[in-house]
């Protein structure tokens, strides 16, 4: 196998890429990889390519990023807190020089893809073949950083990451939905009566206004950013902090949606929930609200419910509902799932420190998960 780096996408053959990728993995699709860098979300770019020599089919792919880490935000609060005090007198504090393979936009998935359709030994030569080439690239910083793998992908790749000094350690649990209805109604009903009272608490709260689902965003961009702005000043753990730019050269891409909430007098828009869809799975990526609206109007419940009636009605097999909120997702029935990161120091001696602390710095994340549906319900959905 031989492997290619490009510094743009100018260097990447769309349709090959493309061609690998499932619509299931929309952050690693060539249009959302496009936004990412037309924005500049994700600094310095890299893509790495791997092909069987001799027949030059592409086999797996990994996009990264070179960019400090904040290792703050791999922390529970209650460890954060501390040090994040300290920043006013010290800003740089726990920033570390980096290079990520890891989604530039929060989303529970990791950035690298071998093709399952591979004999498992070339499936290992692939994925160490992606591991090294990103390893050995120039001036990237000290830290290597892969995350956001799911139980499966971390069995794929914990091998050739271990074999290469790796730690592996836990991530923000994501949380899926699964869907089993064919409308909101539907879902409501398959609940047990206490959550379906709340949910229609809600939705009652929810009278003045009116959702849509937007395929082509672009003339909103602006709006929703500073909605999503308005959400991400009062949020605990923060990941990225998204621009104008990004939603703008987003909605070009042709598996993102957003929904919108609009006032029914004045027509304003109120708030946003940002989704990509795939073939059988829709992910729901950030919300956005408007604080000065009605905060009777319980916007950030109501803008899921939209959603989770898009899910069913266009046929989706589950709907992911990232980290964190981890009490208000059980809450409308969706289930966590860990999450793995793998880090390597190049310093040894410093990768070797780093090891006694691992619990510390990646604690595992407290989840629940409630029983919300109907067992008779159940039952009857198989």
């Amino acid at each position: 196998m031989r492997a290619t780096v490009s510094r743009t996408l100018a260097g990447v053959d769309a349709a090959e890429w493309d061609a690998l990728i499932p619509r299931d993995d929309p952050h690693l699709r060539y249009g959302f990889l496009k936004a990412v860098e037309e924005s500049g979300q994700g600094r310095e770019p890299r893509y790495v390519q791997v092909f069987r020599a001799g027949t030059g089919e592409l086999v797996a792919v990994a996009a990264a990023y070179g960019s400090p880490v904040d290792l703050l935000t791999l922390v529970p609060s209650r460890w954060a807190r501390p040090f994040a005090a300290l920043r006013r007198v010290a800003p740089k504090l726990l920033f570390l020089g980096s290079l990520t393979c890891g989604p530039a936009v929060t989303n529970c998935h990791p950035n690298l893809y071998v093709s399952p359709d591979l004999p498992d030994a070339e499936s290992a030569a692939a994925a160490g073949l992606l591991i090294d080439t990103l390893e050995n690239l120039p001036g990237v910083g000290p830290i290597l950083l892969f995350f956001e793998f799911d139980a499966a992908r971390a069995e794929q790749f914990e091998a050739p990451m271990t074999a290469r000094g790796y730690i592996m350690a836990p991530s923000l649990p994501g949380t899926l939905l699964d869907i089993r209805w064919r409308s909101l109604p539907e879902y409501i009903g398959m609940l047990r009566k206490a959550f379906r009272r709340t949910v229609v608490k809600d939705r009652e709260k929810a009278g003045n206004l009116e959702f849509e689902i937007v395929d082509d965003f672009s003339q909103y961009a602006d709006e929703v950013w500073q909605l999503y702005h308005n959400v991400l000043a009062r949020a605990e753990n923060v990941f990225e902090r998204l621009t104008p730019e990004f939603f703008r050269a987003l909605a070009g891409f042709e598996q993102s949606r957003i929904v919108l909430a609009r006032d029914r007098e004045s027509r304003r828009i109120v708030g946003m929930e940002l989704l990509l869809c795939g073939d059988s799975v829709v992910q729901d990526l950030y919300t956005g609200i408007d604080y000065t609206y009605d905060a009777d109007a319980r916007l950030y419940f109501n803008l899921v419910y939209p959603v989770i009636g898009f899910a069913g009605e266009k046929g989706y097999r589950c709907l992911s509902l990232g980290q964190t909120s981890y009490d208000f997702k059980a809450r409308i029935g969706a289930t966590p799932y860990p999450t793995f990161l793998f880090v390597r120091h190049r310093n040894a001696l410093i990768h070797k420190l780093l090891l006694p602390f691992k619990s510390a710095l990646f604690p595992a994340t407290p989840t629940v998960t409630r029983h919300v549906f109907r067992e008779p319900l159940e039952a009857e959905n198989g």
